[in-house]
């Protein structure tokens, strides 16, 4: 009988598995369904690549996706951020603490702000 090859190296007879099939190579003890599962996903993969790049618009490297605009919170806690951290650190707080209990405080202040402007 002719030596076989595998990814791993010879092998020179025919390993049986346990229920008396052939395995084509001892370290590959994947079962049926997780070789379909692969086989499945390879392809998905292969397939949605190619239709991505044939579809879509080739783009510059140099072009980049603009970045969106920062919402209301966003900007009032950019104004706020730092008088809040002060009144912390004043008060011992490190670390994620502190950067917890700023982010805390933030909302309750925003929050606050929102209910005085709707009356």
């Amino acid at each position: 009988m002719a030596t076989r090859r595998c990814k791993n190296g010879k092998l020179k007879n025919p390993v049986r598995t346990r229920t008396g099939g052939k395995r084509i190579c001892k370290k590959k003890r994947s079962s049926r369904k997780t070789r379909r599962r692969n086989r499945s996903r390879s392809r998905s993969r292969s397939r949605s690549r190619s239709r991505s790049r044939s579809r879509s618009p080739s783009r510059s490297p140099t072009r980049r996706s603009r970045k969106r605009k920062l919402n209301v919170y966003m900007i009032f806690a950019q104004k706020h951020r730092k008088t809040v951290m002060n009144k912390y650190k004043k008060k011992g707080y490190t670390g994620r603490r502190l950067i917890g209990s700023t982010g805390k405080e933030l909302g309750r202040l925003y929050r606050a702000q929102k209910k005085r402007s709707m009356k």
